[in-house]
């Protein structure tokens, strides 16, 4: 990340607006901030795929790594998802996922 990155990521509200452009089928807003941890909640509506609600944090643990958690409960209407037998029915999920720092120079 660049330093123009890392400052424009500091406001929750950016990363918010670019989870709300990046999938126009869910819509997400913030349920509170605290010192390191982001809290929202959202709701997806799919003709093709996820319908349903979802929550989820993120936390900054230092400059260098974060983690996070979403989870949602709801129906999947679209093609199997990875590792699922059918097609249709209630869903439930859980995402949990961790980021840190490697290098620089990313082998570019």
């Amino acid at each position: 990340l660049t330093t123009a990155q890392v400052a424009k990521y500091a406001d929750p509200r950016t990363w918010l607006r670019e989870m709300n452009d990046e999938d126009p089928s869910c819509r997400y807003e913030l349920v509170s901030v605290s010192a390191d941890t982001v809290n929202f909640k959202g709701r997806c509506r799919s003709e093709d795929g996820y319908t349903g609600d979802v929550v989820g944090s993120m936390t900054q643990h230092d400059p260098k790594r974060y983690s996070g958690r979403v989870s949602g409960k709801g129906r999947w209407a679209g093609p199997p998802a990875p590792g699922a037998k059918s097609t249709a029915g209630p869903a439930d999920y859980l995402v949990e996922f961790n980021g840190r720092w490697v290098a620089a120079n990313c082998g570019k």
